[in-house]
């Protein structure tokens, strides 16, 4: 089955009737916890670049179809990264030039902090945004859906999506949620908006 699935994510305080709704058509099946740091570009870019548990992880848009976002992973590996066709793809995904394997600070064997550092002072127009996130998730019939509870950069916000690779689906349920009375947003949108790059 194809990892290029259609999200309908939306961001507020709290969600009331929505989170009561969701509750009510299932159980979370796991709750996970997580620490994120995005690299948030200035101008618009498809990717959405964040780094988990020392792994860099970009996910690229592909298109917006009637109202839903279709978001594919395109890009992951572990962090420090040891191949150097692996190195100079992240750099070109980050919007940053890469330094070369004779530069004192490669990406060859780079660390987290170091990664976002590198990138910080060849891009400094990506933005950085620290992210907690507890996210429950379910499965209500060919979706998958999550109730977050994040913090960015220290600011504590909610996050409910619906995603499933047939669009109709999250469409329904979106529908039935009450989820559609929200604007559609992903991470990275939301994220521009925090970090002042876009008008909120």
């Amino acid at each position: 089955m194809s990892d290029d699935r259609y999200e309908y994510r939306a961001f507020a305080k709290n969600f009331g009737l929505v989170e009561d709704r969701l509750r009510g058509r299932a159980q979370p099946v796991r709750i996970q916890e997580s620490n994120d740091t995005y690299l948030v570009p200035f101008s618009a870019s498809a990717h959405s670049p964040k780094i988990r548990g020392q792994k860099l992880d970009v996910k690229t848009l592909l298109t917006v179809k009637t109202s839903l976002e279709q978001w594919t992973p395109s890009f992951k590996t572990d962090l420090p990264i040891k191949d150097q066709s692996l190195a100079e793809r992240a750099f070109d995904l980050l919007g940053a030039p890469y330094p070369g394997l004779d530069s004192a600070d490669a990406l060859v064997d780079m660390n987290e902090t170091q990664l976002v550092e590198s990138v910080g002072r060849r891009a400094p127009e990506l933005g950085v945004a620290l992210v907690f996130k507890r996210r429950q998730l379910f499965t209500v019939g060919h979706c998958s859906a999550e109730l977050v509870e994040l913090s960015v950069n220290g600011a504590w916000l909610m996050s409910v999506c619906v995603e499933s690779v047939v669009p109709e689906a999250v469409h329904s349920l979106c529908n039935d949620l009450g989820l559609n009375q929200y604007p559609n947003h992903s991470y990275l949108s939301m994220l521009r908006r925090v970090l002042g790059f876009d008008p909120i």
